[in-house]
């Protein structure tokens, strides 16, 4: 009839000029980009894209109702494949091929010591794909990870190859038989490839998950991929080693436990059976990630600031300890120290860590740069507990500064990442909602804030790792990003000729020296080699 074919052109015209209130109309060429960028940047979609977006039509009355909202009926496609368009072989992620051929020739199993931002994710999963593909029979693959933010981001990442994996961390034990009832069932049709997703505390504690491993290891390969590989160098992990692996990949940016030759040596030779138990398979460093473009260059400054009197005087306090104790004074490690001499090297790192002057010049240093102009940036403030002379967490005084500056900042804690909020904070930092986020530990490793081109290292310790990874946080790649700066704060003693002043010092200049060594403002004015000068031959002057 003249009056349903009026309607039919009414819609198509509210479709044609873009009116419709759940369609959008563009351009053809726009379509064209589109899919050209989503074959890179956008994963494959997978079984739970369909439920969800047939669940979304549903609720606007354009479907009628899935039988179980959020739950597949079936067994989810199970084979891992290479995404469209990933180009791993060519410039600046030629690596990636050597690292995955040098994995290979060591028969399916080693550590990757690759920097951040090199794709240690990327380079396991298409090591494990290809390896599928070699194989005639199911894969069951499970990824450890050491908290529940890196979880998440491992699952975002597999999607791009095609499945849906298991996250089992964060859920109470009747949804995680479930998931492994279903996974089962994957398991034993045609070959198919499971990843199951696996905190450490979880893995270390939980007796079911490794008895699923070594059941289906029986008619299953078995592959384990331990990311951020360092920590299950911890005893929870090596006194009981889960054997039941076929293959296992680790991947870190530094795998090597420093002060912990044991720890590194039983994780190597576990990791790495029938090889080379010293050293990894491949290596990429930082500097290589930089050269290559992987990583965008970093300018580094070095704010020295003046120990107080009464802050010199416990650390003088605690030395005397140490060395009473029968411990080299000099030694800022833990390596054979007794757990006496462990917690006063602690309350000496915190003394340094928490320097009262910090505070003040990360306000001189927020005020020059304007208020209004701060935006992603990231503050690193010290997780050690908290004594005499200070008080207050170093968090939260920064919180505070931040508030009087009118900086829009959020805490980004375990507190955050317990409760989820991890996500949507990232999110809206990288918006810009908020300017700052200030954290003490969790955002050290794998997760990304690629946003970020501004860090202030208020806090560093002793362990090499943790200058790597929160340096790694700020150099990653971002639309419009070319540089990044990290300032840093050395603590100067009142008087830098003393054999304690001497021994503060030193400690410091280490990390100093290790992150001037490939800025890019290395011998400038102000750069780490002037600095670190000005105090050796006893020229610095306080400003």
């Amino acid at each position: 009839s003249s009056s349903r074919v009026s309607k039919l052109v009414a819609q198509f015209e509210r479709q044609w000029n873009n009116e419709h209130q759940i369609t959008q109309t563009v351009e053809p060429i726009e379509v064209v980009e589109f899919l050209k960028r989503r074959a890179v940047n956008q994963p494959q979609p997978v079984a739970e894209d369909f439920w969800a977006a047939w669940w979304a039509d549903a609720k606007n009355g354009i479907e009628p109702c899935a039988p179980v909202e959020g739950h597949v009926l079936h067994c989810r496609p199970r084979r891992l494949a290479i995404p469209i368009g990933l180009d791993w072989h060519k410039a600046p992620y030629a690596h990636q091929a050597e690292a995955i051929d040098c994995l290979e020739a060591a028969g399916g199993s080693g550590i990757l010591a690759v920097a951040t931002g090199g794709g240690k994710t990327r380079i396991a999963m298409i090591a494990v794909t290809r390896l599928q593909d070699r194989e005639l029979q199911s894969m069951l693959v499970v990824v450890l990870v050491p908290s529940i933010p890196l979880a998440n981001q491992w699952v975002k990442d597999i999607r791009e190859f095609g499945i849906m994996p298991y996250l089992l961390s964060g859920e109470n034990r009747t949804a995680r038989e479930t998931m492994l009832t279903e996974a089962s069932a994957c398991l034993q049709g045609s070959k198919a490839t499971v990843v199951l997703i696996v905190s450490n505390q979880l893995f270390t504690g939980d007796d079911d998950i490794r008895k699923y491993v070594e059941r289906h290891g029986e008619y299953c390969k078995t592959v384990l991929i331990g990311d951020e590989v360092h920590n299950l160098g911890a005893p929870s992990f090596l006194k009981n080693l889960p054997e039941a692996f076929q293959s296992r990949i680790g991947l870190s940016a530094t795998p090597i436990r420093q002060f912990d030759p044991d720890g590194t040596d039983n994780l190597f030779g576990y990791f790495m059976a029938g090889g080379n138990a010293s050293q990894p398979v491949f290596t990429y460093t930082l500097e290589q990630a930089i050269k290559d473009g992987c990583l965008v260059p970093y300018r580094y400054w070095v704010h020295p600031i003046m120990f107080t009197g009464e802050e010199m005087d416990k650390y003088e306090e605690l030395t005397d300890k140490i060395c009473r104790a029968g411990y080299k004074p000099d030694d800022d490690g833990r390596m054979n120290a007794t757990a006496m001499i462990d917690s006063l090297l602690r309350e000496r790192r915190a003394l340094i860590e928490q320097a009262e002057n910090k505070i003040a010049k990360l306000r001189s240093l927020l005020v020059r740069t304007g208020p209004a102009n701060i935006r992603r940036t990231l503050v690193y403030a010290s997780a050690k507990p908290v004594k005499a002379p200070h008080a207050g967490r170093q968090i939260d005084h920064v919180t505070g500064l931040l508030g009087d500056l009118g900086v829009r900042s959020h805490q980004f804690t375990s507190v955050e990442t317990t409760a989820g909020d991890a996500q949507k904070l990232l999110e809206m930092f990288g918006r810009g909602d908020y300017q700052v986020l200030t954290a003490m530990k969790v955002l050290d490793e794998g997760i990304d804030v690629p946003q970020t081109n501004v860090a202030y290292l208020l806090a560093s310790s002793t362990v090499q790792r943790e200058w790597v990874q929160r340096r790694g946080r700020i150099l990653r790649r971002a639309e419009g990003k070319t540089v990044a700066d990290l300032h840093d704060f050395l603590v100067v003693p009142p008087d830098i000729t003393s054999a304690n002043g001497r021994r503060l010092l030193n400690s410091e200049y280490r990390r100093v020296l290790e992150f001037g060594g490939v800025s890019l403002n290395e011998y400038d004015s102000g750069g780490a080699v002037e600095i670190v000068n000005a105090l050796q031959n006893g020229t610095w002057r306080a400003q």
